[in-house]
């Protein structure tokens, strides 16, 4: 896999709320340039940071397509300035940071093609920008709906025992959701309190109890999205078919469920829930598959007129 030809260029990108925001521009390469341009926008996991991203934005980079990583605010370098503590939120991670990512995009490239690679919650808060119509593709991996009950066996009451149990006794102990002892950052009390609504309850409402849903049947943009038979803890195929089936109903989907052993050396550990974007991990055929898929819908080819070279893909809807 395939080094960027320079580093990335830091950016601090404005909200529409004022709230600021780190994020970092892969330059495409110059030699595999597209035009119209291409930007793909990547959004992260809970808790994590976008430095997750570095190996695949570089080889989105090098495949022609401009690369843009953020944090979402309250996360990594995303830091919380004063007094802005009470918009943060994971409804605002789609709402206003995704939004901002899309608007910059727009202003730097004018009017380019624009695809979301989204990881777990990413594909979840993807349709609540309100100017996600601009998205022509989204790729997502490990993009669940983290309905506790879309959990297998004994698993289920575990998810269902630390939003109903430990996450409300770590916001009255701390004011947030320590994180850290899992490698992530913590969860801001906005934040925890929207991820656990969404959990415990079957659809998606804000604060106040209003409903959010309408944002998934808006969004038409084609979905590939991949769920791996080794990530049984953060999104087993049920939830991650459950997002698609029943949220993003009106978006052209492509479905692969992938066996970790076909998709690793036998020497490497099994993908999980983020090995997909480690290349140490990954096979590339994988990463290939999925940029030459953006690039085919971008240029207007129909998603399932596509020929995967590694995916199990399927047509779903």
């Amino acid at each position: 896999m395939t080094a960027p030809a320079s580093a990335p260029r830091a950016l601090r990108i404005l909200a529409a709320d004022q709230f600021p925001l780190s994020a970092h521009h892969y330059a495409a390469s110059e030699g595999g340039a597209m035009h119209p341009p291409r930007v793909a926008i990547f959004l992260n996991a809970t808790g994590a940071s976008q430095d997750r991203f570095r190996s695949l934005a570089a080889y989105v980079a090098q495949s022609g397509w401009h690369a843009l990583t953020f944090d979402y605010r309250g996360i990594g370098d995303s830091a919380i300035p004063p007094g802005m503590a009470q918009r943060v939120s994971m409804q605002a991670w789609g709402e206003q940071d995704l939004a901002a990512m899309i608007a910059w995009a727009d202003a730097e490239f004018g009017h380019p093609r624009i695809a979301l690679i989204c990881h777990s919650i990413g594909g979840q808060i993807a349709a609540l920008a309100p100017n996600a119509h601009r998205v022509d593709a989204m790729l997502a991996v490990g993009c669940q709906k983290g309905y506790w009950r879309w959990w297998p066996d004994w698993r289920r009451y575990a998810v269902l025992a630390f939003f109903q149990g430990v996450v409300p006794l770590c916001l009255g102990l701390f004011g947030h959701v320590p994180l850290q002892w899992m490698g992530l950052h913590r969860l801001e009390r906005g934040v925890a309190r929207d991820y656990a609504r969404w959990t415990l309850n079957g659809g998606y409402t804000d604060a106040q109890g209003g409903r959010l849903e309408s944002a998934h049947r808006r969004f038409r943009a084609p979905i590939l999205s991949l769920s791996f038979d080794d990530d049984v803890v953060y999104a087993p195929k049920p939830a991650v078919d459950a997002l698609v089936e029943h949220f993003y109903v009106n978006a052209a989907v492509i479905r692969a469920h992938v066996a970790a052993s076909d998709a690793h050396a036998a020497s490497r550990p099994g993908l999980g829930h983020s090995g997909f974007f480690d290349p140490r991990r990954c096979e590339e055929g994988l990463w290939r598959d999925c940029v030459q898929w953006l690039s085919h819908v971008a240029d207007g080819g129909h998603p399932h007129a596509f020929d995967f070279w590694r995916l199990p893909a399927r047509r779903y809807r």
